[in-house]
């Protein structure tokens, strides 16, 4: 069997490089060709699997139980020799060995963000590149996975850096843990090994039912969730303190080493992604283990695959690992949006994988070789140390700044720009026709992903997965006549409209809004925490509004989809009856058309005039008023408005009218143009309520 003596290793066992001089030595002497080998195979899939299959593979897993053995060997290691972890050599020694070339490729994001990426993009990267430098990435991911407005942009460039936030969290407490673990060991009397396995242990099981019960339920966010993976991690660690009293046969480990290969290579096809982390997780990790488990001492000639671990291509990819795995995604993403795929396809996908080796290698060569390896930039004290690490953070902190600083000027630049109704008619184009000025359109494509309702910077709009109703007012508070907005991120979306209008028909806005929830009464399996949320956020609503007596409620009258399947859902009409029996009117305006791409991504490739960027209005069947549905009567209090003259002309739906982007995502409209139509939105809602113009 392997023999483990614990040796000095610096604590980067996931993505990055481990030193040669490691704990696990099966083949004798400072290199470990079969964890060098195991990283080749964990990087070929991830590689493989991203770029040409667009799926999960299961590698980031086998780097995070790399990432728990190889420190936990490393602290024994230093315990064993100097009874007790002295802290900031090992934190110095870590993050001066990791975050040189992530801060790095971080810069070299920045750079191919403006390169190649649209510049609605680039506020979104700047943050993500932000939150990746200073490792929480995760969760910035993971609350952006459930957050409405986020959850829909496309991936990160950087979205791989989660796996390298949680093995740095890692490196930051297992330190601290493993010596408390020990001081209380000692104070029981008990056996360190015995001390680590039983806490180590414990904290294993609390993950792994923890990330077994919330993958289900909210896996979206549980992919990031920290603690959701810890337990893979901790497997590591159990493994490296069961390993020197492990003995198997010859023929064993080859069947288990044979096996776990075969494990690894079929996770991504076995599992989705939506199965991570969960029982999905246990396969990758259970089969780097049995890969570890089967790698033989010396034994050149042995059936299992110590051979194929040593080989030099495998070997050659393992210390190329921490490189590729940190450029070969954001090279992907770059493509993907360059060339306006969904996927790479076959040639596309190889020119990724070259392109990615073609950066990966002069970087590696670069930082990890020349940098790191050939100099002592950063070695003799752990402050120096941790000057040297800080200072590559300080510099992608910084870019990324200076990238977001940059669109945050553009943005302050279109709110001035926009208010000018002669360049910027929006809406008044359609109506009124005549020469537009030859001016770039507006909001930019800098600004068009922000350009939000107020409600949103007032944190009016509740979240999908929080059911209290969140009341708030726009307007004069003195102002006479008070009209209700309720119901989802296309009923919020109006709230520029009435604001700009509110005034000079005496309206106090309230907003009542939710996002990922329609004004309905919702039917069915509430089977996800949204759901459940939105029935039990509309049950609340009607007593809300029924206190609050506003004069009318202003809502939706259609669920919009993709091309030809606008409808009145019949779940809206039993919450207008319920109106309609206190005396409330209401008044619902017809979706806008929603884009089966995203119509400003669209823009940004091929201009503001691109026909691709529009929609056919008679492919949406928006020629014929919204049909009520069958086995309902509309209630006699609501009025239907049918606003899509003031977005299409007579066949087409443009991306840009009157100067003015249309739309800021797939199927939201941009503030700015929803402004524009005002005027006409206020005289039709007075008109049916018959209110005076004040």
């Amino acid at each position: 069997m392997v023999r483990v003596t614990p040796r000095d290793a610096p604590g980067e066992g996931g993505v990055g490089r481990h030193r040669r001089d490691t704990a696990w030595q099966p083949s004798g002497g400072g290199r470990i060709p079969e964890i060098e080998g195991l990283r080749g195979l964990a990087i070929v899939v991830i590689i493989v699997y991203h770029v040409w299959f667009r799926r999960v593979s299961g590698g980031v897993d086998v780097f995070l139980l790399l990432s728990g053995f190889l420190v936990t060997l490393s602290l024994l290691r230093t315990v064993e020799r100097q009874g007790r972890v002295r802290f900031l050599a090992h934190y110095a020694r870590t993050f001066r060995r990791i975050l040189p070339p992530a801060m790095v490729t971080l810069v070299g994001v920045i750079v191919a963000t403006v390169l190649f990426l649209p510049r609605t993009r680039w506020q979104a990267v700047a943050s993500d590149v932000a939150h990746a430098a200073i490792q929480d990435v995760n969760w910035h991911l993971a609350f952006g996975a459930v957050d409405y407005l986020a959850s829909r942009e496309a991936a990160s460039p950087v979205q791989h850096y989660w796996s390298l936030a949680i093995q740095n969290q890692f490196y930051v407490v297992w330190p601290v843990l493993i010596t408390l673990v020990i001081i209380v060991g000692r104070w029981l009397r008990i056996p360190r090994r015995l001390a680590l396995a039983l806490v180590i242990g414990g904290l294993f099981a609390a993950s792994l039912a923890y990330s077994l019960k919330r993958t289900p339920v909210d896996q979206a966010f549980t992919y990031f969730d920290s603690f959701a993976r810890v337990y893979e991690l901790a497997l590591g660690a159990l493994l490296a303190l069961a390993l020197p009293f492990l003995r198997l046969g010859r023929w064993p480990r080859a069947v288990l080493g044979w096996a776990g290969l075969v494990m690894l290579m079929v996770c991504g096809f076995v599992f989705p992604g939506t199965a991570f982390p969960g029982w999905a997780a246990l396969w990758p990790t259970v089969a780097a283990v049995l890969i570890i488990l089967s790698a033989p001492a010396g034994e050149s000639s042995a059936p299992g695959i110590g051979r194929v671990l040593r080989s030099r291509p495998l070997t050659w990819l393992g210390g190329l690992s921490y490189a590729l795995y940190l450029w070969h995604w954001p090279i992907l993403i770059c493509f993907l949006s360059y060339t306006d795929r969904g996927v790479a396809g076959r040639l596309g996908g190889t020119l990724v994988v070259l392109a990615s080796f073609a950066v990966a290698i002069p970087s590696r060569w670069l930082v990890e070789t020349l940098l790191l390896g050939r100099t002592s930039i950063g070695q003799r004290t752990p402050v120096r140390g941790f000057g040297f690490a800080g200072s590559f953070l300080v510099v992608a902190v910084a870019a990324s700044l200076g990238l977001g600083g940059y669109t945050d000027r553009q943005r302050e630049l279109d709110l001035a720009a926009a208010s000018d109704p002669v360049r910027y008619p929006g809406a008044a184009y359609l109506v009124n026709g005549g020469e537009l000025p030859d001016v770039p359109f507006r909001p930019s494509l800098f600004s068009a992903k922000s350009d939000l309702p107020e409600l949103y910077d007032r944190d009016c709009q509740q979240k999908p997965r929080e059911p209290e109703p969140i009341v708030c007012e726009f307007g004069r508070p003195d102002a006479s006549l008070p009209v209700a907005l309720v119901g989802g991120s296309h009923s919020a979306q109006w709230l520029p409209a009435l604001q700009a209008v509110a005034n000079d028909y005496d309206w106090r806005i309230i907003s009542i809004t939710k996002s990922a929830c329609r004004f309905q009464r919702v039917w069915g399996e509430l089977s996800t925490p949204e759901k459940r949320s939105c029935s039990e956020w509309n049950a609340k609503v009607l007593p809300l509004l029924a206190q609050l007596r506003p004069d009318v409620v202003f809502t939706t009258s259609t669920a919009g989809r993709t091309a030809g399947t606008d409808r009145m859902p019949g779940s809206y009409i039993p919450p207008w009856r319920d109106l309609a029996a206190i005396g409330i009117p209401v008044i619902a305006i017809r979706d806008n058309p929603w884009h089966r791409s995203d119509p400003t991504e669209c823009v940004a490739r091929l201009g503001p005039r691109a026909r691709e960027c529009g929609a056919d209005r008679h492919a949406h069947g928006l020629d014929e008023p919204p049909a009520v549905p069958e086995g309902y009567d509309l209630p006699t209090n609501v009025t239907l408005l049918d606003f899509t003259d003031y977005l299409c002309g007579p066949d087409f739906c443009p991306a840009v009218i009157g100067n003015v982007l249309v739309y800021r995502d797939r199927h939201h409209l941009s503030a700015t143009y929803v402004r524009t139509i005002g005027p006409y939105l206020g005289q039709a809602v007075a008109q049916a309520m018959g209110w005076e113009r004040g």
